[in-house]
């Protein structure tokens, strides 16, 4: 892989997340081109794309549509494929069609997922008669996308680094995204920075790409004379009010709106009832039933732990302040992690496992205990979407020797990582509590969840510690943890959630 280059080409991408954008301003402070997000998985658009690509077409800035992949979902590469070419047929485009895969994207496995990309690109590039590219993670590329997906360009993130790591598939890189906390006039907030390589430029502006080919809708046989007359019918009863709509839309392959569909059942339930009234029965006088004590509620029971970590995965988020850390989403579009992780910033910025940035602010962080830290911080996440996951806080005791688990969201990968509690708390800090999980520094202000799926805990510390095997206690690489149950802490929670 080479290295930067200060001749190479200035390149953004954003997605809905970065809001409202000052394409102009955006021009001005040397940016050339931009990949937009278009789609993700089979059914989603983001709701700003039009509006980005508009405007930065009027600004000057090449443009690139990007989509990202969700197969570990059972989505087939054709229908993440098919949505992506309908999303963004007729729009002009300079840059490539990129498929973004990363994070979860690898429970598919190494060899499944690369035949699922194959497919992807292969099916993007013949029908619209543009070029494709692959963006991911450079761990992510050493490890799960093989050899026969070198045919498209690579388009890598790795931040931190000048160059970045090598892996088995591509030999050089065509894009690099180095960062994610560029600063871009025309933009609030931080952005992703790019540069893309000069020759490869270059070779993208040097020809006219290919305008994407209008995607066909599959059209049956026109409708016959008795369901044209049937529609008459229908629109004189005054069950619906056009006739061509239905043909069009209902009969020759269109989409049919649901509120629209909705209505249409509406009116044919109220002509059914007008026309064939049901007489009503005179109902016998009925014994009144005894009252019934109210049932026990149930106890509750532990999920799978492919549950949870799937749960959790989708809570987590990366912190991307400094080195970054993890934080938990809770209910409420709250975000709890570490203090040290979010370094008393009054607003930080949050990656989710689907890749969104989310901008949160902060509500509170817990005061000191004479000398003493309690290391945790409470943020609120602005404009939350309505389809937001999150975890609930446990309100039962914790006890020596649960299984637990924890998830460090690491920029391009949410890594799992499982222990048992070890010790209930400390004389020197009774807010903490020990577990044998195997954490990593990525992993600070992550949730530390049990075998209910609730959070009773935030990951602050690396260090050994005691785990008893048999009659001999031992030493074991573990972490330490907030108690969110510990009375000081549980009462800050109820005052500022």
């Amino acid at each position: 892989m080479q290295a930067r280059n200060p001749a190479n080409i200035k390149v953004i991408d954003v997605s809905h997340h970065n809001g409202m954008i000052d394409w102009k301003k955006v021009a001005a402070d040397g940016v050339k081109g931009v990949f937009i997000k278009a789609t993700e998985g089979a059914g989603y658009t983001d709701p700003r794309f039009r509006a980005n690509a508009q405007g930065a077409l009027a600004a000057g800035v090449k443009v690139g549509f990007y989509h990202y992949c969700r197969p570990e979902t059972g989505n087939t590469a054709a229908a993440e494929a098919e949505s992506f070419l309908v999303a963004v047929a007729g729009l002009q485009a300079t840059l490539p069609h990129v498929l973004d895969v990363e994070g979860d994207a690898s429970k598919v496995g190494a060899s499944k997922l690369t035949d699922w990309c194959y497919s992807w690109l292969e099916t993007v590039e013949n029908r619209s008669g543009h070029r494709a590219m692959v963006y991911t993670g450079a761990s992510f590329a050493k490890t799960y996308l093989g050899a026969k997906l070198a045919k498209w360009p690579l388009w890598v993130a790795h931040y931190g680094v000048n160059q970045p790591m090598a892996n088995p598939t591509w030999q050089c890189w065509s894009a690099f995204q180095y960062t994610s906390s560029g600063k871009v006039s025309g933009i609030a907030g931080n952005v992703d920075m790019n540069e893309l390589d000069a020759a490869f430029w270059m070779e993208l502006t040097a020809k006219t790409q290919t305008t994407p080919k209008p995607v066909e809708k599959p059209v049956s046989k026109q409708a016959d004379d008795k369901t044209k007359e049937a529609l008459k019918v229908l629109q004189t009863a005054q069950v619906i009010q056009s006739p061509e709509y239905w043909l069009q839309n209902a009969y020759e392959g269109g989409a049919v709106r649901g509120d629209y569909a909705a209505l249409l059942i509406q009116n044919m339930a109220k002509k059914l009832s007008v026309t064939v009234p049901m007489p009503e029965q005179p109902k016998p006088e009925q014994p009144k039933p005894e009252p019934k004590p109210e049932p026990e509620k149930p106890d509750r029971q532990p999920k799978s732990w492919n549950e949870i970590e799937k749960l959790t995965k989708a809570a987590s988020v990366h912190v991307d302040v400094g080195g970054g850390g993890t934080g938990v989403l809770l209910q409420g579009g709250l975000l709890l992690t570490a203090q040290h992780v979010s370094k008393g910033r009054a607003s930080i910025r949050v990656k989710t496992s689907s890749r969104d940035w989310l901008d949160a602010t902060l509500v509170a962080e817990h005061p000191t205990i004479g000398k003493d830290s309690i290391d945790v911080a409470l943020y609120r996440i602005e404009n939350p979407p309505k389809s937001l996951p999150y975890l609930t806080l446990s309100t039962e005791p914790i006890s020596n020797g649960q299984k637990l688990l924890t998830v460090e969201a690491e920029y391009t990968e949410w890594i799992t990582r499982t222990g048992e509690l070890c010790q209930v708390s400390a004389a020197k800090e009774p807010w903490e509590f020990d577990c044998s999980i195997p954490a990593q520094y990525g992993n600070s202000g992550g949730a530390v969840v049990n075998e209910y799926g609730e959070v009773i805990g935030i990951m602050v510390n690396i260090a050994s510690v005691g785990v008893q095997k048999g009659s001999v206690r031992q030493s074991v690489p573990g972490c330490e943890a907030v108690n969110l149950q510990h009375p000081t802490v549980s009462e800050w929670l109820k005052k500022h959630m």
